[in-house]
């Protein structure tokens, strides 16, 4: 939501037309359902189109294997790319931020991940549902406390995803358990402040 509300502020400037595209992964009942209210609320709000999409993403991680995230990660992709190709649109951003990198460089770590796998998520890069569609993320640099407070001065409504706090899946293992270990007791300044 603070990614919509910055590229709002920002798109007369930039003379940016602005399309909102939200995918409900259908993954928390009438919670997943809210959260589709408040994003359809919003553009109304701000006066612009929005695409809404749905996918059964259990069903299709039963499918095709895999886990639940990567289910959930392709089916919005192939959203994004479809909206955008529909539309006439070639750039779409997405609002991964710094602790996002910081979960994302772990699970490629675990992984076994290479040189190019650490590096993590670029500023810039292509979709990987179609390279001619471009995924921007201009919140990387940004950490989620630092979102949270732009959110609460600036008035942002927003969903918090309560599975977020739980410990199912490696993604939340890692933001849940390893990250507040290693903030608490390998060098807590560091990750606070996002050593240079």
């Amino acid at each position: 939501m603070v990614l919509l509300y910055v590229l709002h502020r920002l798109s007369a400037t930039f003379s940016w037309e602005l399309v909102v595209a939200h995918f409900n992964h259908q993954l928390r009942g009438a919670s997943s359902d809210a959260d589709e209210r408040l994003v359809q609320e919003t553009a109304r709000k701000l006066g612009l189109k929005i695409v809404v999409g749905r996918g059964d993403v259990k069903e299709f991680q039963q499918a095709k294997g895999g886990s639940l995230e990567m289910a959930g990660r392709k089916l919005r992709h192939d959203f994004l790319v479809a909206t955008g190709n529909q539309l006439g649109i070639d750039t779409v951003a997405v609002a991964h931020h710094a602790d996002d990198q910081l979960e994302h460089f772990f699970l490629r770590l675990f992984r076994g991940g290479g040189g190019g796998g650490l590096a993590g998520m670029k500023w810039s890069n292509p979709s990987p549902s179609d390279s001619r569609i471009r995924l921007v993320r201009p919140l990387l640099a940004q950490t989620k406390n630092e979102l949270a407070n732009y959110a609460k001065l600036e008035g942002v409504h927003f969903r918090e995803d309560a599975t977020n706090a739980s410990h199912d899946g490696q993604r939340n293992r890692i933001r849940n358990q390893l990250v507040p270990l290693l903030t608490k007791s390998i060098n807590p300044l560091c990750l606070k402040q996002r050593c240079e």
